[in-house]
């Protein structure tokens, strides 16, 4: 076995730092190698080592946390979405929340958000997870019964403020402005005085 550009050598585990070194700068001319403890670097030959599974976990964290974006053995988002798989990127955290059962069951979520929402997309950048989703347009009908309950609040109270109507219905400000302007652009609602002292007047 010889180094070669995607592939590096080192006799033990206690050489990890430099590992680092030479597994990043692999990843960045290739996107992809492989990294060997308990092989002599010069020779090629096996010279083992005994290792717990403390060590290897320890080995595993120390790379996949120094090095940028995060790297996970080929686990992949197509992965992650075909074949159900999964990664705890922080194993005290996902444990706690397992106990106090706010984790269902591992590997769960991209498929149960695919399941309600299949046009999702995913993205990951450094060590932010982005997931984002397609907004939907308003129905007719949604957009009818917005606009009713607005004017029959209104009715009840013409000084009702646009921060009162999103509280109350549960939407944002910036969606009752949409609503408001488009009752005034249909001559329904009109705005009588400024913004402290006026109040709304149903015209039709």
């Amino acid at each position: 076995m010889e180094e070669s550009e995607t592939l590096e050598l080192k006799e033990t585990t206690a050489q990890l730092k430099a590992s680092l070194k030479s597994i990043s700068a692999i990843l960045n001319k290739h996107q992809k190698g492989e990294l060997y403890f308990g092989i002599d670097d010069k020779t090629g030959k096996a010279k083992g080592q005994e290792v717990s599974d403390k060590t290897l976990r320890s080995v595993g964290e120390v790379i996949s946390q120094k090095i940028e974006p995060r790297i996970y053995g080929g686990l992949t988002i197509e992965r992650i979405k075909k074949e159900e798989v999964s990664e705890r990127r922080n194993e005290l955290l996902a444990e706690m929340f397992h106990q106090i059962h706010f984790v269902e069951r591992w590997g769960r979520g991209i498929s149960l958000i695919l399941s309600k929402e299949s046009e999702t997309g995913f993205k990951e950048v450094g060590r932010q997870f982005i997931v984002k989703f397609k907004r939907k347009p308003p129905t007719f009908e949604t957009t009818q019964k917005t606009t009713q309950k607005i004017l029959a609040l209104i009715k009840e109270n013409p000084r009702i403020t646009r921060h009162e109507l999103a509280k109350t219905l549960g939407i944002s400000p910036d969606g009752v402005k949409y609503h408001l302007n488009n009752l005034k652009k249909e001559g329904i609602l009109k705005r009588i005085g400024g913004r402290k002292e006026g109040y709304w007047k149903i015209i039709k």
